[in-house]
């Protein structure tokens, strides 16, 4: 018999850890030694779990965790010396570990690295490979790396001469120009330098002799020559005025360039530079007043020789010296300070030595103690000028014990010093051999645990699905109408109150607000652009942008008068049209939100067009290029579209649309930046949203037929293959264990399809199980719409778990799209009683009240009014024939009461003239019954309510077969239509968005492209038969 020397606990105390590729195997209690940290809170519902392998996975160092996982076993964490300091930080971060947990015996070699980091972010600092700065760089010193004239290639002239000026002069390698510069600049320092040296050589200065006269006798007299003082040559004046004029030059026009006027004058050398130019002026004056006689004024125009330090700028070494004294300012300033006791204690003892020791007071040479100060600073430092020294015995000790001790306490710092420069000249030559360009590779994207994936797509991270994009006025501007052409409009399609905003005919930066009054009439109101934004002339207050004035007035009722002080009311705009459909067209989307887009990929060459923030009517094209974003503002003129921009071919490439535009420069691959740089377009970033009351035209463009590789194929068709290849991928974050246990596996209709865990429905107070192939939708924005539960179809042996979830979640609504039987196949059990019977599931008893067919003679166009007006509960409905071959749906009234005595009213909608994976539609006449048919039952369904007093907030139950397919679309169509009725038409729609939204929660949910497509065509219906039904367009059902 077999024995099992391992029992079952021991082996689920074991724990396979895979990090980068090495599997390591401990114990649970292992891990819990150390709380609070990442192994410490390991759960089988975590994204690093593999149920398959039994493993938790990491893509980290697998050497480093070496030592981690150490640490958990023995308390003691040491540094492994095959890896990088900051690496081994990294890794302790992520699992949860303090850098100060290593032992005392690795930490020096640990902490080498932080040195490292330090000298090389200093050599950083003084940008010693820094030849020539970017373009962007440049701008950022400046201040306009934010300026939209910058983004948009239309910087004033004297901006740009002055970023060309500040390069020639700051940066001395950065073009031949400036190159030439420096070695003028150079050339006027040395020969101020030499002339200064020079003159003081008596063969280049000129003795001004005074005679003085001398009287021999009272009859005599003589004149004796008398040198009175040197004057410098005159030629050396010369030399003096032409270096001067030259660096007075250079430090105004380096002044005035300079983008940081404070930090400039901050500058040592900017100081050096101003007071050895602005000396030489103040010593001119003084000559010429005959204030000549003073050498003080000599003395101080050696600060000329300070000018030597300019040349630091130009050598790399230099600039490392200068540095490493600064590193070592507090290792200088201790010697000096011990250097300074010493000299004191041994000037103190020698000067007494010699003054008690000295037979006689001559022949000592130390007449005071500051005497023996600079003896033995002299003495110390190791010079020994001879012109002072120690005659007694006891004065030539104490001298000697000075000079050793001198030699080691200005040796013994020394290396330190040495060291620091040692190491930024080794890190300065290693960085000069690193190539210019590195390949950058961002960080691994985060893992997401199933249920944070879960709860942000619960949350709505996407801003299209939820209607939450930013606004412009381009949603309300009309480019290319008239004055007459705008009221027109107005009084055609709007309301008192209506408005829209146009361009002026007479004033190309101006525009006009047009709104239509409550007499029927229209009044036109000027609204100027200047540099500061936005406003109405007279009016004071001035706006940013033009939707922001627009939104202040509609929102401010009362501020928008007349001359007659009659208010003028802004009620509802008249929409614009979207430029195109193409889904290139991103529309009002910011700057930093096009970056975001476009940077999250890869391709260089990725492009989009999003509505101008700043001037209405224009756009923007972006794209993504190895410097960056580049912008190029497009503009529309008299209905021709073209690029606005210097480089660009405006009397050439003209086109008659947006979609011409951008496809004649993707085909002909030229583009051209402001700075004159060519790039290409390469591939459209796409959009997936479209504005509700543009559906139309959304559904005609996904209907034309696209070539590709496998054939000519639908837009939907392609649409909804790259949805089915996102879902899949994302679909490998969430579980199905529950679903997979041997024990559930028969109460599932499909051995395929099974539950997420994340959102299944778990049955409460229920002794048979827990376990029903059902999960929790919910719309993204929970307060726009009801909670759904997508279920299979009951089999005969999960009725009881069916109707126990009908009770627990309080259900009111059930939503069934099968028939029982469909092609000789059972797909639903029967799980309700006939009609006006009573069965009992369990504990739960069902009654069915009544049941009601609709057929083709109760379609739209004949009782659709009376129809859409809910019975309430307990009614008799008018009866129908019970044949289902003449009946489109069904509606039952069940009564459902629990064990404890409650009960309730459910309304039961059952679509029957829906197959399995296809659609009620077939391309034909017929399909405008079926969506009138379908739109009237999906208006029930999303009112239905038992009672009118108590408003409906329990999930709704909805089911086909296998309750991903038919269920899918009709979750999805319910959502869409729940957010109109909400907010009106004038919302952005994302179908694709809102398919992986539901999809995340529930696996495979709208399972053919005939689904995918069927939810545009009820949304495209629902909205036409609304736009048909009102006076007013489809923009104002969602007035304020």
């Amino acid at each position: 018999m077999a024995v099992n020397l391992l029992g079952n606990s021991d082996i689920d105390a074991r724990i396979i850890l895979n990090v980068g590729g090495t599997r390591f195997e401990t114990l649970k209690s292992t891990l819990k030694k150390l709380p609070a940290t990442r192994l410490s809170k390991l759960t089988e519902q975590l994204s690093y779990y593999d149920p398959i392998l039994n493993e938790y996975f990491f893509d980290r160092h697998p050497g480093v965790f070496s030592q981690i996982l150490n640490y958990y076993r023995t308390g003691t964490l040491h540094y492994p010396t095959n890896v990088c300091g900051p690496l081994f930080e990294d890794e302790l971060s992520y699992w949860g570990l303090q850098r100060e947990d290593v032992e005392p015996c690795c930490w020096m070699t640990y902490t080498k690295h932080r040195s490292t980091a330090e000298t090389l972010s200093i050599l950083d600092s003084l940008e010693l490979d820094t030849v020539r700065s970017s373009q962007q760089e440049v701008m950022k010193k400046f201040g306009w790396d934010d300026n939209f004239d910058y983004i948009q290639g239309h910087l004033p002239r004297y901006k740009r001469l002055m970023m060309i000026i500040w390069q020639i002069f700051e940066e001395p390698r950065s073009s031949t120009v400036a190159k030439v510069i420096t070695v003028i600049s150079i050339f006027f320092i040395l020969v101020s330098i030499l002339s200064f040296v020079l003159q003081t050589l008596s063969m280049f200065r000129i003795s001004d002799i005074d005679f003085v006269t001398v009287y021999v006798n009272k009859t005599s007299t003589d004149r004796t020559p008398t040198l009175n003082r040197q004057n410098v040559h005159p030629s050396f004046d010369v030399v003096e005025w032409i270096c001067n004029t030259w660096f007075i030059f250079e430090i105004m026009i380096r002044f005035i360039v300079n983008p940081n006027k404070k930090e400039f004058c901050q500058s040592t050398l900017n100081i050096i530079d101003f007071l050895a130019t602005s000396w030489f002026y103040f010593t001119w004056a003084l000559t010429k007043l005959h204030v000549n006689d003073n050498e003080a004024l000599d003395l101080l125009s050696t600060i000329r020789i300070m000018r030597l330090f300019k040349l630091f700028n130009h050598h790399p070494g230099l600039k490392v010296i200068i540095t490493s004294m600064k590193f070592s300012s507090s290792v200088l300033w201790l010697l000096i300070f011990f250097v300074l006791i010493a000299v004191a204690i041994f000037a103190s003892l020698i000067y007494y030595a010699e003054r008690m020791t000295s037979r006689h007071p001559a022949d000592n040479m130390f007449g005071s103690i500051p005497d023996a100060l600079w003896f033995n600073i002299i003495t110390m430092s190791t010079i020994g000028y001879g012109d002072l020294y120690p005659k007694t015995m006891l004065g030539m000790l104490i001298g000697a014990v000075s000079t050793v001790a001198g030699v080691l306490i200005i040796d013994l710092p020394m290396p330190i010093i040495v060291e620091t420069f040692a190491n930024f000249y080794t890190h300065l030559r290693a960085r000069s051999k690193l190539p210019k360009t590195r390949r950058k590779i961002g960080p691994a994207e985060p893992v997401v645990t199933k249920r944070a994936a879960v709860t942000a797509m619960d949350n709505g991270q996407n801003l299209k699905l939820l209607g939450q994009s930013s606004k412009t006025a381009a949603m309300f501007f009309h480019r290319d109408l008239s004055g007459i052409e705008a009221e027109k409009l107005l009084l055609e399609k709007g309301i008192p109150g209506s408005f829209l905003v146009r361009p002026s005919t007479t004033k190309s930066d101006a525009y006009v607000l047009s709104v239509r009054r409550a007499n029927d009439t229209v009044t036109h109101i000027r609204i100027q652009r200047t540099n500061d934004g936005f406003d109405l002339g007279e009016r004071q207050e001035c706006f940013s942008t033009l939707y922001d004035m627009i939104e202040h007035y509609r929102h401010n009722v009362n501020e928008l008068r007349e001359k007659n002080n009659e208010i003028i009311e802004l009620t509802v705009p008249i929409l614009a049209q979207m430029p195109t459909l193409e889904k290139y067209y991103h529309g009002p989307i910011s700057h930093s939100q096009t970056e975001s887009i476009l940077n999250a990929c890869d391709q260089i060459g990725l492009f989009l067009v999003r509505d101008s923030e700043t001037i209405p009517g224009d756009y923007v094209i972006c794209v993504k290029t190895q410097h960056g974003i580049s912008n190029i503002k497009i503009k529309c003129v008299n209905g021709e579209w073209f690029l606005d921009g210097k480089g660009q071919r405006e009397q050439i490439d003209r086109f008659k649309s947006l979609d011409d535009l951008i496809h004649f420069y993707l085909k002909h691959n030229i583009l051209v930046a402001t700075n004159g740089a060519a790039f290409r377009l390469v591939q459209p970033c796409t959009a997936n949203w479209f504005h509700a009351r543009d559906i139309h035209q959304r559904c005609e463009h996904l209907s034309k037929l696209v070539a590709t590789q496998h054939g000519h194929r639908t837009g939907f068709s392609l649409e909804f293959e790259l949805l089915n290849q996102q879902s899949e991928y994302k679909s490998l974050m969430y579980h199905k264990r529950h679903g997979e246990k041997a024990e559930n596996r028969p109460r599932n209709r499909f051995k395929n399809i099974l539950p997420y865990d994340e959102t299944r429905v778990i049955l409460k107070n229920y002794p048979v199980t827990d376990y029903i192939n059902a999960n929790r939708i919910r719309p993204p924005i929970e307060s726009l719409g009801r909670e759904y539960i997508a279920t299979q179809g009951p089999l005969p042996a999960t009725l009881n778990d069916f109707w126990h979830m009908v009770q627990q979640e309080t259900v009111r609504c059930i939503v069934m799209i099968t028939r029982e039987t469909e092609g000789m196949k059972n797909k639903c059990a029967r799980y309700w009683p006939e009609v006006h019977t009573v069965k009992t599931y369990g504990s739960v008893t069902v009654e069915n009240l009544n049941e009601s067919n609709y057929g083709p003679a109760q379609t739209p166009n004949s009782t659709s009014r009376a129809l859409r007006s809910l019975p309430s509960a307990g009614h008799q409905l008018p009866q129908q024939p019970s044949n289902d071959d003449d009946c489109y749906y069904r509606l039952r009234t069940l009564k459902i009461t629990t064990e404890d005595g409650r009960s309730w009213e459910i309304l039961h909608w059952q679509y029957l003239a829906w197959g399995d994976h296809g659609s009620p539609l077939v391309s034909n006449q017929h399909d405008n019954v079926q969506l009138g048919v379908l739109l009237e039952f999906f208006e029930k369904i999303g009112r239905s309510n038992p009672t009118a007093a108590e408003p409906c907030t329990s999930p709704m139950i909805v089911h086909c077969s296998a309750g991903i397919g038919r269920s899918g679309a009709t979750i999805a169509i319910d959502m869409i239509l729940n957010r109109i009725r909400a907010e009106g038409f004038d919302i952005e729609i994302e179908i694709p968005g809102l398919i992986t939204h539901i999809r995340s929660q529930r696996s495979g949910l709208v399972q053919t492209e005939r689904q995918y497509e069927f939810i545009y065509r009820v949304i495209e219906y629902f909205i036409e038969q609304h736009m048909k039904q009102s006076p007013y367009p489809p923009e104002y059902m969602n007035m304020r």
